[in-house]
């Protein structure tokens, strides 16, 4: 039983999603006797309150829930989605899933580098419908559904490169990391796009070049906000507190205990956060 789950930012309240499953389960119910019926489709919305045309935060929110779901599954990004001159809708094969997205340079936010590298993602392109519509993005979501699932997608749609954007992974200097706020969660954490293996390559990076194990200071936005220790936990500070920490996803996160820190210290998406590494006797430069 195939599963489709979409990310979008429609909000709930438009028609768009109705659409999107009414076509998918139109093409399905159209297929006959050895393929789909709709009843053998399972649609699951990821998340509908993406921010309008918000992609970097649509592709956070795709890239660390996407493998929770059965492999074979097919993914439709459907934030910013209606194809635009040079910009074609592709079908992505990557570590056991789909994902369905324009190639607009997004699939750098979702494919880790070296996975791009290695040729780990591989990449079709779905040819455009021959009769125009304002909301295309939905023709070629259903027809990407059912070229897959019918395993016909390698006689229909040609390989093609994927684009990709600078700025989508932190900077790792000699003596620092720079990276930025990628999504604010609902209790106002700033969730950044430094992990936990950055953090170890910025680490060890600098301890290349002298004697002792560095000391770091995290500034947010500018020297206003310093953090200088990672937490284990929330609880490692008392309510009220700030901390940062690695979550469940690996990934640097500011947060206030029992609070809203993103609230408190005027923090958004795209936010500078930086992390210095200094030599804790002789200080920070």
């Amino acid at each position: 039983m195939p599963i489709v789950t979409v990310t979008g930012d429609w909000n709930g309240s438009a028609y768009y999603l109705p659409v999107l499953k009414g076509k998918i389960y139109s093409l399905s119910a159209a297929a006959g006797a050895g393929h789909l019926s709709p009843q053998d489709v399972v649609i699951e919305t990821i998340s509908d309150t993406i921010e309008p045309f918000n992609i970097v935060q649509g592709c956070f929110v795709l890239k660390n829930s996407f493998r929770a779901f059965p492999k074979g599954t097919i993914h439709l990004m459907a934030v910013e989605s209606e194809p635009a001159e040079g910009v074609d809708m592709v079908a992505v094969q990557y570590a056991g899933h789909w994902i369905v997205a324009p190639n607009d340079g997004r699939f750098s936010l979702l494919i880790e580098p070296a996975a791009m590298e290695k040729g780990e993602a591989v990449a079709y392109r779905i040819p455009l419908p021959d009769e125009f519509s304002t909301f295309l993005s939905s023709t070629l979501f259903a027809e990407a559904v059912w070229n897959i699932t019918a395993g016909t997608f390698a006689s229909r749609w040609q390989v093609c490169g994927l684009r990709s954007v600078a700025g989508g992974m932190p900077s790792v200097l000699d003596d620092r990391i720079v990276g930025k706020v990628v999504y604010v969660d609902s209790y106002g954490n700033a969730i950044t796009n430094i992990s936990r293996e950055t953090f170890a390559r910025g680490y060890f990076r600098w301890r290349s070049g002298h004697e002792d194990d560095p000391a770091f200071r995290i500034y947010v936005g500018g020297p206003h906000t310093v953090l200088e220790t990672i937490c284990n936990s929330y609880t490692d500070v008392e309510s009220g507190e700030e901390l940062a920490l690695f979550n469940s996803a690996g990934l640097l996160e500011l947060a206030l205990r029992n609070g809203n820190f993103c609230g408190v210290e005027s923090v958004a998406t795209n936010c500078e956060i930086m992390i210095k590494f200094y030599d804790n006797e002789k200080g920070e430069d």
